[in-house]
């Protein structure tokens, strides 16, 4: 373990400025390949308990602007997203996935969802702006991807109730934290 974190720390302090780490003979090349190397062999290594808590922001379904937790499991993810902002302008999400790609820094999962969506497209304060709020509960399939804090989820939705009758494209892009075990 105390490995490990001399690895990350390492990493962390030259991704900052490996030039001059170089430059003025701190850490060479070679060492700072293999800090990156260990760190990634004792993430393989313990892949049965590689799991870790990811907390971040999203764009897109189901609210906008989007808080977003996940768990990830050996295999499994279980994930959360939404926002409430407006009686008009909310959304909340739910997923749960398996990873088929488990790498040390990379998941590529699917997952089953299952939302709801609030909005309204022109935000205007006249008197008809209630007349344009669609809303929509949908459950459907996505493709996630997560490289070292970068989330990507795709998919599909079929609307189950409201005002959206044809499919619903699903689609997140962000930045999450992640907090390993």
């Amino acid at each position: 373990m105390k490995r490990r974190k001399l690895a990350l720390f390492l990493l962390l302090v030259l991704a900052a400025s490996p030039s001059i780490a170089a430059a003025e003979g701190v850490v060479s090349k070679d060492q700072f390949t293999a800090a990156y190397e260990d760190a990634d062999n004792a993430v393989t290594k313990n892949r049965i308990t590689n799991s870790f808590l990811t907390l971040g922001a999203t764009i897109g379904i189901p609210a906008g602007l989007n808080a977003h937790a996940s768990f990830y499991l050996w295999r499994f993810v279980l994930r959360g997203s939404g926002m409430f902002f407006h009686k008009d302008l909310l959304g909340a999400q739910a997923d749960a996935g398996f990873s088929f790609l488990n790498g040390p820094r990379l998941r590529h999962s699917v997952s089953f969802v299952g939302g709801y969506t609030k909005r309204n497209p022109l935000l205007t304060l006249n008197a008809n702006a209630a007349e344009t709020v669609r809303s929509a509960s949908y459950i459907g399939a996505t493709y996630d991807l997560f490289i070292d804090g970068f989330f990507l989820q795709t998919g599909l939705g079929y609307p189950l109730s409201g005002e959206l009758s044809s499919p619903l494209l699903i689609f997140q892009v962000g930045y999450l934290f992640y907090f390993p075990q």
